[in-house]
């Protein structure tokens, strides 16, 4: 992994994303861009030089507080190397983000899963809530208080599709390898599914065939909770990340990616959570 790209909006959940972003560009030797998206809300016209200088003020307003957010909170300033800051002025911050990711070519976004309190909080779950449906990238959640000492262990969700095989392609040679970890596939079958075991058999040798890492272990599990069993047993095995694939369609894991269920996830499991999204191969 090249480079990783951590939204901030200075609240509480962020410090851990920013925090949790540090640890791994150092874990994972990559380039790390700390970017805080504004809006100059003004009825002031875009075009009047009333405006250019009302950007320029914000921009340098920006800069300074991210630059001191930064040290702050790392105890670093960016160096404008291998860590720096970027500020944009966007109305929809989803949507600067995303930008940000293409002009840098971020192939991680990481992001608190809420922001302050009242309005802000609500615009900040929204936005993580957008990006995971939007990304062409991986986008790393990091729920509050999340303290980043280790990753020793992953889990991935499985539904057993076609597109799984590529996520977790692409977290072996991105997070599992570089890190030399193991990496668990686990699969939650209820009693309307129909033949879980065979299923899971059939996975298995698909995975084998594609994905070129021996330190994987494939995980069986039965339960009409899928939630909270897949819960249970990330915090059974202490596992440091779990991710998962975003869907479209109903599937057994889709409910997970709503932003009520991601939030009752990561306040149980107290992990973060890693998205892959389907209509983005």
């Amino acid at each position: 992994m090249k480079t990783i790209l951590c939204a901030t909006d200075y609240s509480e959940s962020s410090v851990s994303a920013l925090k949790f972003a540090k640890f791994l560009s150092d874990k994972l030797k990559a380039n790390l861009v700390i970017l805080h998206v504004y809006d100059i809300d003004t009825l002031v016209s875009p075009v009047s030089i009333a405006y250019a200088r009302m950007q320029e003020e914000a921009l340098a307003k920006h800069k300074a507080k991210l630059t001191a957010f930064c040290q702050d909170q790392l105890g670093m300033e960016p160096d404008g190397k291998k860590f720096r800051i970027v500020v944009d002025e966007h109305s929809l911050v989803w949507d600067g983000i995303l930008e940000q990711c293409k002009t840098i070519d971020a192939e991680l976004i990481v992001i608190g899963t809420e922001g302050g309190s009242g309005l802000r909080r609500l615009l900040m779950g929204s936005t993580a809530k957008d990006l995971i449906h939007n990304a062409s990238c991986p986008v790393l959640a990091v729920p509050p208080d999340t303290l980043p000492t280790k990753i020793e262990r992953m889990v991935y969700a499985t539904a057993f599709e076609q597109a799984d095989i590529y996520a977790i392609g692409k977290l072996v040679d991105q997070f599992a390898r570089p890190l030399k970890i193991p990496l668990d596939l686990v699969h939650i079958s209820t009693k309307g599914e129909y033949a879980g075991e065979d299923q899971m058999e059939w996975f298995k040798e698909m995975v084998q065939q594609q994905v070129d890492y021996e330190n994987m272990s494939f995980q069986l599990q039965f339960s009409e909770d899928v939630f909270g069993s897949l819960a249970d047993y990330i915090t059974d095995i202490d596992a440091q990340l779990v991710a998962m694939l975003e869907r479209e369609e109903q599937s057994f894991l889709r409910s997970l990616t709503h932003k009520d269920l991601v939030e009752r996830m990561i306040s149980k499991a107290g992990i973060p959570l890693l998205t892959f999204n389907k209509a983005h191969p």
